[in-house]
């Protein structure tokens, strides 16, 4: 199988390419077909597999297997996409009654209205077809100026959004339809109920339109609007030092959050809902564990992901279980510009990273490698170092001394 063969997982698309495979031996002793005749079976993996455990997990319930027994997920090869087909997206004053989010979108396709909530899906065949837009019942020009002000702002900066969203640009049906007579639809573009697009704008459109007439710049609000929708939303769990590390924001982390400081009711809905979800769990653990990989340079072939992960897990078991977490509990160390409403005095990632320190001091085999990952997290090169920003004097007391005492291996002895 050629690696050149554009395949993706049928659940995280390319999210875990690192998990990717391709090799036929490989797919063979994992139980799978690898021939290059396709068969119907579920064994077939003649694209290769993706061996990440949330995929198969996900996969295998869909189809009632038990994914204990199942090694890999098939690769698939993607729809082909349309670069020059252009999107339509319709209008609707209808707000969605069942996520209470999204709006009710009409889908020409199958002549119904879909919420356009990424994560919700509900259908309504009772609703007429509004036209509330002078361009005949489509989005508008008022609105694809709105999406082309937002992608202007967020320029070729993909970080900040991706992961988990996928960076793209959307083009103004309006301007192409000038060149082309016909004017198709893009079926993908309508939110099948099987498949939901993670385009970032599509994704963040419904925070965003509450922001624009607020101060502050259209960049600084994808970036509050996309972390909290990935952290609250995806459950895409990254310490917010790291996300402005990685989207190199500087001073605009603390400008945007700035914003939802002084307008406290935002998000408010979207806390109160989602706040339980943020407890630390395996699947957590597993994603902080991808974004810090990529912090410093990894020795993935001395390292196996899995059994990192699987160790990490039960020192968050015990963390727990030995009262750490509770302590924790009792001190604020996290400012209150980015304690989402005062709701949360631990800083979102930082249990997932002292479990994962733990396990890679303790468990990789790697002399010293725990206290490497641990100053790559949290470095200390100068003052304005972003987790120093974010934390209190107490988190950064935590950071310097305490931190180095939950990695020691004898504080989880039993």
């Amino acid at each position: 199988m050629s690696e050149d063969i554009q395949v993706v997982c049928p659940e995280c698309e390319h999210l875990n390419l690192d998990k990717f495979v391709f090799e036929s031996e490989t797919i063979e002793q994992l139980g799978f077909i690898s021939s290059e005749k396709k068969t119907d079976t579920e064994e077939w993996a003649g694209n290769g597999l993706c061996l990440n455990p949330t995929c198969i997990e996900e996969w295998c319930e869909k189809r009632n297997l038990d994914y204990r027994f199942k090694m890999g997920v098939p690769l698939v090869t993607p729809e082909p996409k349309h670069d020059d087909v252009v999107v339509a997206d319709y209008e609707t004053v209808h707000k969605c009654e069942e996520c209470d989010i999204g709006e009710y979108r009409f889908n020409p396709a199958t002549n119904n209205h879909l919420c356009d909530n990424p994560f919700c899906g509900s259908v309504r065949f009772d609703l007429e077809q509004t036209t509330t837009s002078k361009s005949g019942g489509v989005l508008g020009d008022q609105g694809y100026e709105f999406r082309a002000m937002y992608m202007k702002a967020l320029e070729e900066r993909s970080e900040v959004v991706e992961p988990p969203y996928l960076f793209d640009k959307a083009p103004n049906p309006f301007f192409q339809k000038q060149k082309k007579a016909n004017v198709k639809l893009e079926e993908e573009e309508f939110h099948t109920s099987q498949k939901r697009s993670l385009s970032w704008f599509r994704c963040l459109h419904h925070h965003l339109k509450p922001l624009e007439d607020l101060k502050g710049t259209r960049f600084q609000k994808i970036v509050l609007s996309a972390y909290m929708d990935k952290t609250l939303e995806l459950q895409h769990i990254e310490p917010l030092w790291m996300y402005a590390q990685r989207g190199k924001l500087g001073g605009e982390l603390k400008s945007a959050f700035t914003i939802f400081e002084k307008n406290p009711e935002l998000f408010s809905e979207l806390i109160e809902k989602k706040k339980h979800t943020l407890q630390p769990n395996r699947a957590s653990i597993q994603c902080v564990y991808g974004l810090i990989k990529a912090l410093l340079p990894w020795p993935s072939d001395r390292i196996k992901d899995e059994a990192i992960i699987m160790e990490a897990s039960n020192v968050l078991k015990k963390l727990s279980s030995k009262g750490y977490m509770e302590q924790m509990n009792k001190y604020n160390l996290l400012e209150s510009r980015y304690s989402f409403n005062g709701k949360i005095q631990i800083p979102i990632g930082l249990i997932e990273c002292i479990c994962i320190i733990n396990a890679v001091e303790n468990h990789s085999g790697i002399d010293k490698f725990g206290i490497d990952v641990k100053n790559a997290i949290f470095p200390n090169r100068s003052k304005r170092e972003h987790w120093k920003s974010i934390m209190t004097s107490k988190g950064q007391q935590f950071v310097d001394v305490v931190l180095p005492k939950l990695v020691s291996n004898y504080l989880f002895l039993e």
